[in-house]
């Protein structure tokens, strides 16, 4: 939802609080709904462009308290790996794994479950230092198909303007 994704990462304030109550609320709904039609079992994924983790630290853990996704996907966080607050994120339950650039880009996991980082890096481009992808796995207990799953967080190149460096680097990513 849009309006949800953007009153989240937004300032702080009644708009904010009443998005992620009727986000939660739609979860619950949303899980009841699956656990119905088979074992009971629901994994959550959930995606949130930060826009500078550091920055938005109180606005992510409010979202992380609120919702509990068994796993996150976070782009745009704008740090180096050791700028990531773990101890905070790490605090709520969560294994926390990045590929972060200063001041620009990057993307992180975080998970309920211990993960294994399997690539920090598009294939294919040894090249590009963009901090831009991290993939891993991880192992569900009891999964039905006895097989771990891959996660990936991406945080896609624009390439806007068409007339400049962008633009090629989007094709070519």
């Amino acid at each position: 939802d849009q309006r949800i994704t953007r009153t989240v990462g937004g300032r702080p304030g009644a708009q904010r609080v009443r998005a992620i109550a009727g986000l939660r609320d739609a979860l619950a709904r949303d899980r009841m709904r699956l656990q119905h039609r088979g074992d009971g079992r629901v994994l959550t994924i959930a995606s949130f462009n930060v826009n500078s983790l550091r920055i938005r630290v109180p606005n992510l853990l409010t979202w992380l308290k609120a919702l509990q996704p068994d796993v996150v996907l976070l782009q745009e966080i704008k740090c180096l790996d050791e700028e990531v607050p773990r101890l905070e994120i790490q605090s709520l339950g969560y294994h926390v794994s990045a590929a972060g650039m200063k001041a620009r880009h990057g993307v992180a996991l975080l998970t309920k479950l211990p993960h294994r980082v399997e690539l920090t890096a598009l294939p294919g481009d040894g090249a590009d230092d963009q901090a831009r992808y991290i993939e891993a796995v991880i192992d569900l207990p009891d999964a039905p198909h006895g097989r771990p799953l891959r996660v990936a967080s991406i945080y896609l190149p624009n390439g806007n303007p068409i007339d400049t460096e962008k633009f090629p680097y989007k094709l070519g990513w």
